[in-house]
């Protein structure tokens, strides 16, 4: 006898409960309360839980369940922490003020957009994160934009250009590491 017992997939209207649960929570409790969005979360966590429990779920498929997406979601989640780590280390170091001094020295209005693309551009093949572009350099631009005059959509199509990220890809194919190839 098989003592495994089949997961089965929950339906719509348990699936899309916890959703609109914690926009609710955040809404009126953020929102308009201003609690804490960490004593928010808890509550948000307990009520899953319990909406897990309801349906059905023992606490082994729930916690296999967490360990999955925690480890599916784990490496997204360190690339934005370094993210984060470059750009403010970039702030702290004044790299984002100085490009925002010497920028407005040197750049023309004339060719405001064109430059803003190829430095994001560039930053992004260098650095290889579209975030850290956006973030540094993006966020750098942002003090050209009344230069720019009528002209916000290009700038943030300039931006989203260096954001979309050609980036260097340092992986080499295995076939160029064999002897004799």
């Amino acid at each position: 006898m098989n003592s495994k017992k089949s997961i089965r997939q929950p339906n719509l209207i348990i699936s899309v409960l916890p959703l609109i649960f914690m926009m609710i929570l955040l809404l009126v409790g953020y929102g308009i309360f201003r609690i804490k969005v960490e004593v928010l979360l808890i509550v948000f966590a307990l009520f899953t839980g319990t909406i897990g429990r309801f349906a059905e779920f023992s606490w082994e498929q729930m916690k296999t369940g967490i360990i999955q997406c925690i480890t599916k979601a784990l490496p997204a989640m360190l690339i934005v922490i370094t993210v984060g780590i470059l750009i403010s280390s970039w702030m702290v170091s004044g790299i984002i003020p100085m490009l925002i001094f010497y920028g407005l020295k040197l750049i023309s209005p004339e060719y405001f957009l064109v430059s803003s693309c190829i430095v994001c551009s560039v930053v992004s093949i260098l650095t290889g994160t579209s975030w850290g572009t956006v973030g540094t350099v993006g966020v750098a631009t942002l003090d050209y934009l009344p230069w720019t005059f009528m002209n916000y959509l290009g700038f943030f199509f300039a931006i989203s250009y260096g954001y979309t990220g050609f980036a260097i890809d340092p992986k080499i194919r295995e076939d160029e590491t064999k002897p004799g190839s």
